[in-house]
């Protein structure tokens, strides 16, 4: 299963009354996939900032989605939507956006 920390923290900030969370992390396909199919993360934050988007397999190992390399900015924009994609097992993300 595909899951980020970042995934259940704007869920349950989005399920409280309030404001809206600062940043709002989806899963295409409600989250489920098999192995070697390829998943959507999608990702947006309300004002600008740093992001690390990270993944934990099935297997306990975690995973840097964004940025895609240690050496790569992740200033981000607030209000503009970042998309990356990524295999649900193995191998390294595209990121798009």
């Amino acid at each position: 299963m595909f899951t980020t920390l970042f995934a259940s923290l704007a869920v349950a900030a989005s399920i409280a009354d309030g404001p809206p969370p600062p940043i709002t992390v989806s899963l295409s396909d409600g989250g489920q996939y098999s192995r070697g199919e390829y998943a959507q993360v999608q990702f947006r934050a309300a004002a600008d900032g740093y992001v690390l988007l990270l993944r934990a397999d099935q297997d306990g190992r975690i995973r840097v989605l964004f940025p895609l390399d240690p050496g790569d900015d992740n200033f981000i924009r607030g209000g503009k939507t970042y998309k990356v994609v990524a295999p649900s097992i193995s191998t390294r993300p595209v990121a798009a956006g």
